[in-house]
C-alpha cells in the first residue's frame, strides 16, 4: 500500500492506554492508536535471517545454559528453556503459542476470560490486578520466577524494568520502538529463551499461510475499504492512519485499505489516532469497520452522517470488544487466528458486495 505521507511513529501509551480504557478505566486520553499501535504486524514479513542471529547468542551445551538476549531497556543473560516464568498477560500468547505453561501471570479479570485462553491456564497462578499495566513486585517476587516475560506494552520504563531485573532476568521485547518488537520480533526472541527457533518460526510462517488462504478465500476484499477505530468520547470518533500498524495489518494482510480520506493523516501525537468530529463523519465511510465505543454504538447512530455511513447501512460495522480489542491491538499468531474466525462472517459479506 502506498503511503501519501509517513504518519507519526506508532505509540506505545497509545496501546497501554487503550487497552486500560477498554477494560473500564476512565482516562483523559482518547484515543485508538491503541488499536493498531503495536506496530507493524504485516503476517508476511517476519523480519531477516540476519537480525534474528543478532538479537541472541547462546553460550553452553546444544541446548545451551544460558542465551543473552537485547531487551528494550537493556541486555541480559537468560537462563535457556526456564522453568519457572512469570509472564505479563501481554507477552502471554506467544508464550501459549510456543506450547509453554507459565508458573504464573499477571493479568486483569478482562484478561483472564479472553476467549482464546479458555482451558490454557488451567494450574497457573494467575496475579490479578486492577489495571492494564499494573505490576504487583510482591506478588512477582513470590512467585520465584527464573525468567521474567513482558513487553514494552505492560513493562514500559526503565524504571519499571530495573525493578523487576531486581526479582530476576526480565525481558520486554527486542525494542522500544513497537514497529521493531512486533508480536513476530518477540516470538523470535522466545524462540531463542527456549531453544526452539525453528518452532517459533512455524508458527509464524503458519500465521501467514493462515492469511494468504483466507486472502484467496475472500477474494472480494481486494482493494476493499476498512479501519479499525474507537468512540474518543463527546461525538468524536478516531483510526490510526498508519497502514503498518498493527489492526490496519490485519485487514492489509486481507487485502484491504484504509480509506484514502484516512490514510496518512496526521495523527494526534499523543495517541497516534485521527480523530474527527460529527461534522467530519463522512471521512470515515467505508466497506467495513470494527469500533470500540464504550458508552455504545447506538449512541453513535443517532447521529444521521454516522447512520449513513456505508458500513453502518450495510451491517458491515462491527461493535468490538474487550477481546476484540486485544486480539486486534496486541495481535499473535493465537488472538489473529481467533479474530479472523469471529470476524469471517462479515468480511464474507464485504467480500460479496460489488
Amino acid at each position: 500500500m502506498s503511503v501519501p505521507s509517513a504518519p507519526s511513529a506508532p505509540s506505545v501509551s497509545g496501546t497501554r492506554h487503550f487497552i486500560r480504557t477498554a477494560a473500564g478505566v476512565t482516562l483523559s486520553l482518547g484515543l485508538v492508536a491503541g488499536i493498531a499501535a503495536c506496530g507493524s504486524d504485516s503476517g508476511s514479513d517476519s523480519g531477516s535471517d540476519t537480525d534474528r542471529a543478532e538479537t541472541a547468542t547462546s553460550t553452553g551445551s546444544a541446548a545451551g545454559t544460558t542465551v543473552k538476549l537485547h531487551s528494550a531497556f537493556g541486555d541480559a543473560d537468560y537462563p535457556v528453556a526456564p522453568e519457572r516464568v512469570v509472564v505479563t498477560a501481554s507477552a502471554l500468547d506467544n508464550v501459549l503459542a510456543l506450547g509453554i505453561t507459565p508458573t504464573a501471570v499477571v493479568m486483569t479479570q478482562q484478561d483472564e476470560n479472553a476467549p482464546w485462553r479458555a482451558g490454557k491456564l488451567d494450574g497457573v497462578d494467575k496475579i490479578m490486578v486492577a489495571t492494564y499495566g499494573d505490576i504487583d513486585v510482591e506478588k512477582i517476587a513470590a512467585a520465584d520466577p527464573d525468567v521474567i516475560i513482558g513487553d514494552i506494552y505492560w513493562i514500559d520504563s526503565q524504571d519499571e524494568y530495573d525493578r523487576l531485573s531486581d526479582i530476576a532476568p526480565t525481558l520486554n521485547g527486542p525494542s522500544q520502538d513497537p514497529t521493531q518488537a512486533t508480536w513476530k520480533e518477540r516470538l523470535t526472541q522466545l524462540g531463542e529463551l527456549y531453544n526452539r527457533s525453528d518452532d517459533a518460526q512455524k508458527i509464524i510462517d503458519g500465521d501467514a499461510d493462515l492469511f494468504a488462504r483466507a486472502r484467496e478465500e475472500l477474494s472480494g476484499l481486494q482493494g476493499k475499504t476498512g479501519w479499525i477505530g474507537r468512540d474518543q468520547g463527546e461525538g468524536k470518533i478516531g483510526t490510526s492512519p498508519d497502514p503498518t500498524e498493527a489492526s490496519n495489518s490485519f485487514l492489509g494482510d486481507l487485502g484491504m485499505t484504509l480509506p484514502s480520506t484516512i490514510l496518512g493523516k496526521e495523527p494526534n501525537a499523543a495517541s497516534g489516532a485521527y480523530v474527527v468530529s460529527p461534522e467530519q463523519y463522512d471521512e470515515f465511510a467505508a466497506d467495513f469497520s470494527v469500533i470500540y465505543a464504550p458508552e455504545g454504538i447506538a449512541a453513535l447512530e443517532k447521529n444521521p452522517t454516522f447512520a449513513d455511513l456505508p458500513q453502518v447501512k450495510n451491517g458491515t460495522m462491527i461493535e468490538g470488544d474487550y477481546a476484540m480489542v486485544l486480539a486486534l491491538a496486541q495481535p499473535s499468531s493465537l488472538l489473529r487466528a481467533w479474530a479472523l474466525d469471529e470476524l469471517r462472517p462479515t468480511l464474507e459479506k464485504v467480500a460479496g458486495e460489488n
